[in-house]
């Protein structure tokens, strides 16, 4: 029962009562042998006075029992009496046994005389206990040449001396009690700092639990690694850290542990002058361990993060792969078993047109029988575009040129329809392996959309940039226009998805681009609005909508691709 009430008391309150109990029990393991060792020095003591007293009454006894001056002898027994408390008799006996002179007042007790008998030399101490009163008898033999002439006995209390053991207890006691409050003041305070240090650590891992990450817990230290060695090396780690020890830092660049692994770097880092400064006790160990665990767990949270997004990002561009290559192969199946009848529909149309008169109806209804069927023609290779039956010729090309190329295919009509093109391209004019007629396609379907977009005018902001460290090309295709919900651009690349009126489009246009850069390694995404960033670098004055951008990344040179083609090509 007692020790489940202690395990539920707080760890203050056990700091406590385990000083308040160590404490007691060295006072009472003090007290004890110093009260006994006192004890017998008093008795001792005692006994030394009372063998002094007994010795010189005798001495002095000599003459007066030899001239039988019996009033003298009085004096003399009555004197120890009379000038210490502690003495409580005083008698004087013959060399017979008989009581000659005694300080009693109320009739000498004859039982006392064959109690303590006196030996021929020396002094004679026997204990007596007269009803619970101890009493130290002293018998000191009174002699002269070698012959007994009597003896003298005195008796000297023990309740001074037990006077003195208990007032000595009873310091003791106090001491004890004394020391016992400063120890338990003490105990206090150090119990507080302590609990307060410990309930920032269970503070610090709450927070951790809830996420919270940036708490620091330690107490930073006065003065940092950068201080103590005077160093002037900012590209350190550890240079401006000031709530971490440097010795928890990886990749310092200090002489004695660069280069070295974590354990090796602490054994290394213990013989230093800043870890003497700086190193702390068990608590400030852990707590400095508490900051290194959230901050590492902060980087893992982050690098999960960031993998996770890639992960996403990666599986919907795989379910968008997978989805665009099973409508391509259906498209593929249908536009070829279409092709051929289509064919045979549009040969007859132009036979029967030689058949016939110029301005007639029937020549009218089977110019029209050629118009649609050239429309269907046109959906026809736009499924044969999609489904990528078409062979691809890749080679090196100017990936600025195949841009400005599309740009001037569609400049007039975007003109006539109040929109205006803008160039910012790298200057390098970059060099591809790729199809630059398949590239024009997809600019000029991103063109076209942002004509269809912006139908008030607007302008078309077009950048391509060279990313050297990830060997990629990235063109910025962005519009001023009202932008898209996110439901539609969760669908922009699915075929036949279209936002326009009937007529206006067969919704293969972006899902064609997203196949033709997936051939050529890169891969398409869509942004809308436009990131204020992005407008700002690109020029785009935020006066109209907030547009959309489609940013396309290619590789310089595909995984796939064998530079011998481009050899055989140029030879």
């Amino acid at each position: 029962m007692l020790m489940r009430v202690f395990r539920r008391l707080g760890f203050r309150a056990k700091l406590g009562l385990g000083t308040t109990a160590i404490v007691v029990v060295m006072a009472l393991l003090s007290a004890i042998p110093a009260s006994h060792l006192v004890s017998k020095a008093l008795i001792r003591e005692n006994r030394l006075r009372g063998s002094s007293l007994s010795a010189n009454l005798a001495v002095q006894a000599v003459d007066s029992m030899l001239a039988r001056d019996y009033l003298r002898l009085t004096n003399l027994v009555d004197e120890p009496v009379a000038g210490d408390t502690g003495v409580l008799y005083s008698f004087l006996l013959d060399s017979q046994g008989n009581v000659l002179v005694h300080s009693f007042d109320g009739g000498f007790p004859t039982d006392l005389v064959a109690v303590n008998p006196a030996g021929d030399s020396g002094v004679s101490i026997r204990l007596l206990d007269d009803r619970g009163r101890l009493i130290d008898d002293f018998a000191a033999p009174v002699t002269v040449a070698g012959s007994r002439l009597g003896t003298v006995r005195i008796g000297i209390s023990r309740d001074n001396v037990q006077a003195s053991i208990n007032e000595l207890i009873l310091a003791i006691i106090g001491l004890s009690a004394l020391a016992l409050v400063l120890a338990i003041g003490a105990a206090t305070v150090f119990a507080r700092r302590m609990t307060l240090r410990i309930k920032l650590l269970t503070k610090s891992a709450e927070d951790m639990v809830r996420g919270e990450l940036d708490r620091v817990t330690a107490v930073p230290p006065k003065r940092g690694c950068r201080e103590i060695m005077d160093c002037e090396r900012p590209q350190c780690p550890a240079y401006g850290e000031d709530d971490l020890r440097c010795w928890y830092v990886a990749g310092t660049l200090c002489p004695d542990c660069e280069g070295l692994d974590a354990s090796e770097k602490l054994n290394s880092c213990r013989i230093c002058k800043v870890y003497h400064e700086n190193a702390g006790d068990e608590v400030q160990e852990l707590a400095e361990t508490f900051d290194v665990m959230a901050r590492s767990l902060k980087a893992h949270i982050r690098d999960l993060t960031e993998a996770h997004e890639r992960l996403v990002e990666q599986q919907a561009q795989l379910i968008q792969s997978q989805k665009m290559e099973a409508v391509g192969k259906l498209a593929g199946g249908v536009a070829h078993e279409i092709n051929t009848p289509l064919g045979v529909i549009l040969g007859y149309a132009q036979l029967l047109q030689e058949d016939c008169e110029a301005e007639s109806q029937m020549a009218r209804d089977i110019a029209i029988i050629e118009k649609q069927a050239n429309v269907c023609r046109k959906i026809v290779a736009d499924l044969l575009g999609f489904s990528r039956i078409e062979e691809s010729s890749r080679k090196e090309m100017s990936f600025n040129d195949s841009i400005l190329e599309a740009a001037a295919l569609v400049r007039s009509t975007l003109t006539m329809d109040q929109v205006r093109i803008q160039e910012d391209l790298d200057e390098r004019n970059p060099v591809i392996v790729g199809d630059g007629d398949k590239l024009k396609q997809v600019w000029i379907n991103f063109l076209n959309n942002a004509r269809d977009a912006m139908e008030g005018g607007g302008a078309v902001h077009i950048r391509s940039r060279l990313l050297q460290e990830e060997n990629t090309m990235r063109a910025w295709f962005a519009d001023t226009g009202p932008g898209m919900s996110q439901e539609i651009m969760d669908r922009i690349f699915d075929p036949f998805f279209t936002t326009k009126p009937v007529g206006k489009g067969t919704g293969l246009g972006l899902s064609v681009s997203f196949g033709i850069i997936k051939d050529h390694g890169g891969t398409i995404r869509a942004e809308s609005p436009v990131n204020e960033d992005l407008a700002q670098s690109l020029g785009m004055d935020g006066t109209r909508g907030p547009g959309t951008v489609f940013i396309v990344d290619l590789p310089v040179r595909p995984p796939d691709h064998d530079e011998n083609e481009d050899m055989n090509e140029t030879t």
